[in-house]
């Protein structure tokens, strides 16, 4: 008999088979591969297929709006990103508890991750998700009753937003003159 002893592939096939369950709005079959996924990642050290695994899963449980769960794998996701040393994930996985602690309408903890997801953003730049937790942080603050710092955040937002906007209209402008 023959057998497969490649296993390295084997999480990211069930992730990739989780991840369009998921699509399709199939909860139940995505959280069963993605958890094989994530059990074949531990056992093979896969940090780094476990960041997506877990964020995936924390995807699945927004849709049926199990906040909780989706905290808890947020939160999982960020302990491998660390593992790894990836910036960039980190800050997605704070901005994103950042945005389910203002679904809760928790704004305090809302600005806890939002500030450490913009501290993040200062090392690893990523000017789309640095104005989604700018925006987000403009809300929590005000929720806070910091109405200058709510308004310190806006004013960074609507500045990132003209500087994107304007330089993919020079862009344009730029093909137009060519």
């Amino acid at each position: 008999t023959y057998s497969i002893s490649d296993t390295l592939y084997a999480p990211i096939s069930d992730y990739n088979i989780g991840l369009t369950f998921l699509n399709l709005k199939q909860t139940d079959s995505c959280l069963f591969y993605l958890h094989r996924a994530a059990k074949s990642a531990i056992r093979t050290k896969r940090s780094d297929v476990l960041v997506y695994i877990y964020g995936t899963m924390a995807d699945c449980y927004l849709t049926i709006d199990n906040l909780a769960k989706r905290k808890h794998y947020l939160m999982l996701a960020n302990t491998e990103a660390e593992k790894i040393g990836n910036k960039q994930f980190l800050a997605m996985g704070l901005s994103n508890l950042a945005q389910g602690a203002l679904m809760q309408k928790d704004f305090r903890e809302a600005v806890h991750f939002g500030e450490q997801s913009l501290k993040l953003l200062k090392e690893q730049p990523y000017p789309v998700l640095k104005m989604k937790v700018d925006s987000m942080l403009a809300v929590a603050y005000q929720g806070t009753g910091n109405f200058d710092a709510a308004y310190q955040c806006q004013k960074t937002y609507i500045a990132e937003r003209e500087q994107i906007v304007g330089k993919q209209q020079r862009e344009q402008l730029d093909q137009l003159r060519v």
